[in-house]
């Protein structure tokens, strides 16, 4: 799938695309709290989390919204389809630079999304990396979701040592 990258939409329209993308990558949120897709308010909520970055400008009263908006949305069902929270799911974006959950998303595009993909086989779960921080305080890791899970530990690590009395 080759998106249109320059493409503008209201958040209604953000919200109909990212439906009709959800639904065409075929996730599906396990949780009952958790809709497969987002509305409206999601939308905001999500932007007041600082899981989507505020509209690219107002028309008027209307929020238009751009590719790295609708990216951010799928990217966030994506991970809730997975089981992980929106404070997970802060966290790895936090750590994470906009190209590679956009590499994600697309990616997740690619293979379920093109008319011309053939179906592959199912992908084995990825080994989480479980790191021990302090005694009694472990750190688990997704590698589909964050890249360099070694690196990453290493630097939460050094912020709780020095955090620790």
């Amino acid at each position: 799938m080759n998106p249109d990258r320059t493409r503008t939409y209201t958040l209604g329209e953000l919200v109909v695309e990212s439906a009709r993308l959800l639904r065409q990558i075929g996730t599906s949120v396990s949780d009952e709290r958790v809709s497969d897709a987002p509305d409206a308010r999601a939308v905001r909520y999500y932007q007041g989390l600082g899981l989507i970055d505020r509209p690219l400008r107002y028309d008027g009263r209307m929020a238009i919204y751009g590719w790295s908006h609708l990216c951010r949305i799928l990217a966030v069902k994506i991970l809730q389809s997975q089981g992980y929270s929106l404070t997970q799911i802060q966290a790895a974006f936090s750590a994470q630079p906009a190209s590679a959950i956009e590499a994600a998303v697309l990616q997740a595009l690619g293979a379920h999304g093109s008319p011309a993909a053939t179906p592959a086989e199912p992908a084995a779960p990825a080994r989480l990396h479980t790191f021990e921080l302090a005694p009694g305080v472990q750190l688990t890791i997704d590698p589909r979701v964050v890249a360099d899970p070694e690196g990453l530990a290493r630097r939460i690590h050094q912020l709780v040592q020095g955090a620790l009395p």
